[in-house]
C-alpha cells in the first residue's frame, strides 16, 4: 500500500508536469460561409450542427469507411463533414475545445472510434492487486490519447517505476503495446495490468491555452497566426504575408491629400496602415485576385501643363476616387505634396510650362473578389484598423483629424500595375507661344478682351496633346520611371475612408473585438454609424485642416490665367 502511495503520488506530480506543456492537434477547418455537420458521412443523414467560416474541429480517428467525408470531433460525439476544397486538413495550434472532445464508451460509434476525458480519480485493486486510476485528459509532447473500458494506469505486485527519454510506449502483461507519434486513439475491452515506462499523466480538467505565434499549415501553405487561434473565428490567425507583392497595395490607406502618383513610389500609398484584411498567402488570398500577362502595350499620353489646375488633373489619370469622397476632398487633391507644391511654384512664378510625356505599361491588375458594396464573407477590416476605430467612440475633431494622418483619407480597392516612365520639357510661356505661333498657330484661339487689353489669345488645349507641337516635344528628359524590375502601381481606385467603417466589415470579427475589450459590446448597435458620420465630417474639412499653419494656397490656377498673349 505505501508503494501504491508513492506511484499515486508519482502519477499526480507528472500530471502536473505535463498538462502545463502546449500540443498542437490534428484538425479540419471550414473556409466556406458554412458547412453542415453529419452523424454519419451521409450527406441525407440528420445534421448535428454547423461549422461556420474559419471553425475548426479536432480530427476523430476513425477505421470505418467515410469516403468523401472528413471524420471530426463535434460537440461531444463523432460526426462527419463533406470533403471539400474549402474544408482542409491542418495543424492547429494549442488544445481543441472541451466541448467537442468524444467521451470514453465502450461501445464502439460508426468508425469505431473512441477518445478519452475524464475529471476524477481513483484507486482500485485488482485480483493481481494493482493500482488504478481512471481514465482522464492525458497531455503529452506528442499529444497522445490512450483510452480503455477500464483505466490502464497501473503498477503490478511488483511495482516498478521508470522513466524514458521515449515517451508514449505502453507496455501490457498481454500483448496490448501501442507507440505513437501523433495524436492517436485506443481502445481496449478488458482491464489490463500494464507497466508504463513513463508515469502516466491523470489530471482533472484541461486548459485551453492561446499561443501568441504559431504557425498553422496547410498542404504547399505556411500561416504565421498571430493571436486567438483556439477562437471559433480565425480570420485574424490566418493573415496572409503579401509583402512585396502587388497584393500589398490592396485594401491599405491613402492619403489624397499628400499622394503623388507622378513619383517612383507614391507617398500616398500607406503599406503599412492595412485597412481590410487578406488572408491565405502570398500566392493563394482569398478575398482578392492577381492577374499579370508577361508582356503589355505602352499607352503614351501628351499634357501640356500650365498651372496647379492641369498638374492636379493630370495626377488624377493615375488616382480615380469615388464620388462618395467628399467634393473639398478632390477638388484639393494632391495639393499639400511636397513635390506638388514645388511644382506649382515653378509653374506660377516663373511663368513656366511643362510638356509632359508619360508612358504607362499595364501588366495587369489586383482586385478584391466580389462587390465590395455587399462585403459579407470577402472582407473585414484588420485588427489594427478595428482597435484605431474604436478608440474615436468619444473622441473630438481634433482626434479624428490625427487618425486620417494615420490611416488616411481612403483606401485602395483596386490596382493596376505595370510601369510608368515620365518625360518633361520645360519652357517658359513667351516661347512656347512662339513655338506654336511658328509651327502650328491653329492652336492659338482669340479669347477676347482681358485684363484691360482689347483682346487676347490662349492655345487650345484640347487640340494639343494631338498637334504637331505636343509630337515634336523632347523626351529625352526623363525626370521618373518606375517598374522596371518590380511592377508598381499605374492605376488606383480608392473610397472614403469612412465608407470602410461600417458594420459590415466589422460584424465577422466583433466577438474578438468585444472580447479582449479592443471594441465597446455597443459598436454594432449604432455606434459604429456615429463614427462613420463623424469621420466622414472630418474628411469634408481635412484640407482646411492640414492648411492651417501652412502658406499653401487653397486656390489653383488654370489655363485663361496663364496662357495670355496680349492685343495692344
Amino acid at each position: 500500500m505505501i508503494t501504491n502511495s508513492i506511484v499515486q503520488t508519482l502519477v499526480f506530480v507528472t500530471a502536473i508536469l505535463i498538462s502545463s506543456t502546449e500540443a498542437d492537434y490534428a484538425c479540419f477547418c471550414n473556409y466556406n460561409v458554412e458547412a453542415s455537420v453529419y452523424s454519419i458521412p451521409d450527406s441525407t443523414s440528420s445534421v448535428l450542427g454547423y461549422m461556420y467560416e474559419f471553425d475548426c474541429k479536432s480530427v476523430a480517428v476513425t477505421h470505418g469507411a467515410h469516403k468523401g467525408f472528413y471524420p471530426i470531433q463535434f460537440q461531444g460525439q463523432l460526426a462527419y463533414i463533406a470533403a471539400d476544397t474549402t474544408v482542409r486538413n491542418q495543424t492547429c495550434p494549442g488544445s481543441p475545445q472541451l466541448t467537442d472532445i468524444i467521451t470514453t464508451t465502450s461501445q464502439k460509434p460508426h468508425g469505431h472510434s473512441t477518445t478519452t476525458t475524464g475529471t476524477s480519480s481513483s484507486i482500485t485493486t485488482t485480483g493481481q492487486t494493482s493500482a488504478t486510476t481512471s481514465a482522464a485528459d492525458q497531455t503529452t509532447s506528442q499529444a497522445t490519447s490512450i483510452a480503455t473500458t477500464k483505466a490502464i494506469s497501473s503498477t503490478t505486485t511488483q511495482p516498478v517505476t521508470s522513466t524514458s527519454n521515449h515517451p508514449t510506449t505502453t507496455t501490457t502483461t498481454q500483448p496490448t503495446t501501442t507507440t505513437t507519434t501523433q495524436p492517436t486513439t485506443t481502445t481496449t475491452s478488458q482491464t489490463t495490468t500494464t507497466t508504463t515506462t513513463q508515469p502516466s499523466t491523470t489530471t482533472s480538467q484541461s486548459t485551453i491555452t492561446t499561443i501568441t505565434t504559431p504557425t498553422v499549415t496547410w498542404p504547399g501553405l505556411t500561416l504565421t497566426s498571430t493571436e486567438y487561434t483556439t477562437s471559433p473565428n480565425l480570420y485574424w490567425s490566418m493573415a496572409a504575408n503579401v509583402s512585396g507583392t502587388p497584393l500589398q497595395y490592396l485594401g491599405i490607406g491613402y492619403n489624397l491629400l499628400t499622394g503623388n502618383p507622378l513619383v517612383a513610389r507614391d507617398p500616398g500609398l500607406l503599406l503599412n496602415k492595412r485597412i481590410l484584411q487578406l488572408t491565405g498567402s502570398s500566392s493563394d488570398v482569398r478575398e482578392a485576385s492577381v492577374l499579370l500577362a508577361s508582356t503589355c502595350p505602352n499607352v503614351t499620353t501628351k499634357t501640356l501643363v500650365h498651372g496647379s489646375q492641369s498638374l492636379q488633373k493630370e495626377m488624377m489619370t493615375l488616382v480615380q476616387p469615388s464620388s462618395t469622397h467628399p467634393n473639398s476632398l478632390t477638388a484639393h487633391a494632391f495639393v499639400y505634396n511636397i513635390e506638388f507644391k514645388s511644382q506649382r511654384g515653378h509653374l506660377e512664378n516663373n511663368n513656366n510650362v511643362y510638356q509632359d510625356s508619360l508612358t504607362t505599361c499595364t501588366m495587369g491588375s489586383t482586385h478584391y473578389r466580389g462587390n465590395s458594396t455587399a462585403p459579407f464573407g470577402n472582407f473585414s477590416v484588420s485588427r489594427e484598423f478595428a482597435i484605431a476605430v474604436c478608440k474615436l467612440s468619444s473622441a473630438n475633431t481634433s482626434a479624428i483629424n490625427e487618425f486620417l494622418d494615420e490611416w488616411g483619407t481612403s483606401v485602395v480597392l483596386s490596382v493596376g500595375i505595370g510601369t510608368k516612365t515620365l518625360y518633361r520639357t520645360t519652357e517658359s510661356i513667351q516661347q512656347l507661344f512662339q513655338t506654336i505661333q511658328a509651327t502650328d498657330p491653329a492652336l492659338l484661339v482669340h479669347s477676347g478682351p482681358f485684363n484691360g487689353y482689347q483682346s487676347s489669345m490662349s492655345i487650345n488645349e484640347q487640340m494639343y496633346s494631338t498637334s504637331s507641337v505636343a509630337q515634336q516635344s523632347s523626351t529625352q528628359n526623363i525626370v521618373m520611371t518606375a517598374g522596371g524590375t518590380s511592377p508598381v502601381p499605374v492605376g488606383l481606385t480608392i473610397v472614403p475612408i469612412s465608407d470602410i467603417i461600417r458594420a459590415e466589415y466589422f460584424a465577422s470579427v466583433y466577438d474578438i473585438l468585444v472580447a479582449d475589450s479592443s471594441c465597446p459590446d455597443s459598436i454594432l448597435a449604432g455606434e459604429l454609424d456615429t463614427i462613420s458620420s463623424n469621420v466622414k465630417a472630418a474628411l469634408a474639412n481635412y484640407n482646411v485642416y492640414k492648411q492651417y499653419g501652412t502658406n499653401i494656397n487653397q486656390v489653383l490656377t488654370g489655363l485663361r490665367n496663364l496662357f495670355i498673349e496680349y492685343s495692344k
